[in-house]
């Protein structure tokens, strides 16, 4: 099975009010969150972990398959901390999405691959020019150089070299840190069985 991952980060966030507007997103939708001190045994499907910031920057990794309400939770943590939040979504180790958000607005939308963003009713062209993305809103909001995140989505547009993994690239230059393996965990918050079920992808 390909890979399929989430992960959000937001700037100069408190930790502690991050872990709230998380709880606060899946309670709006009858999902009752729990705490636990130790996620090493925990299944991916299961669990979120909210990682120490680094170089201001907080981040989320999300249980797997909750990749259809990243972008609806990057707005909300957004808005609800006023702060830019960038997010990504791996679908399948096949293409990846990546929004920014600056205080709830929507600043960018990326796409490797729009057609899996595409349905029967939408025009391909249409959905292509709105995941096409914009490096230098990505820059001004979100910091780093226009260039280099220009220069990994051109990259990723390209089928023959596609690699799951360049967000990672990216992110590094905008001084966010893939934080697996590498960041201490700040919480971690354990989701009900079925919680998937109950969530509906924002139209």
């Amino acid at each position: 099975m390909g890979n399929f991952l989430a992960a959000t980060s937001l700037r100069d966030a408190p930790v502690r009010e991050l872990v709230l507007e998380v709880e606060s997103w899946f309670s709006d939708r009858f999902v009752v969150c729990t705490h636990a001190q130790d996620g090493s045994q925990l299944s991916s499907m299961d669990h979120l972990k909210v990682y120490e910031p680094v170089n201001g920057w907080a981040t989320v990794v999300w249980p797997m398959f909750f990749g259809p309400h990243h972008a609806e939770m990057a707005r909300h943590l957004s808005a609800r901390l006023h702060t830019a939040v960038s997010s990504v979504e791996v679908y399948h180790s096949e293409t990846w999405q990546h929004v920014v958000y600056d205080d709830g607005r929507l600043v960018d939308e990326y796409g490797t691959d729009p057609s899996y963003l595409t349905s029967r009713l939408d025009d391909r062209r249409t959905v292509a020019r709105r995941w096409k993305g914009n490096p230098e809103a990505v820059a001004q909001h979100v910091g780093g150089s226009a260039r280099e995140v220009a220069r990994v989505y051109r990259r990723n547009r390209r089928r023959r070299t596609f690699d799951e993994w360049d967000f990672v690239t990216m992110w590094e230059g905008l001084g966010i840190v893939y934080p697996v393996g590498q960041v201490p965990v700040a919480a971690t918050i354990v989701l009900p069985e079925g919680w998937d079920t109950r969530l509906r992808p924002a139209s």
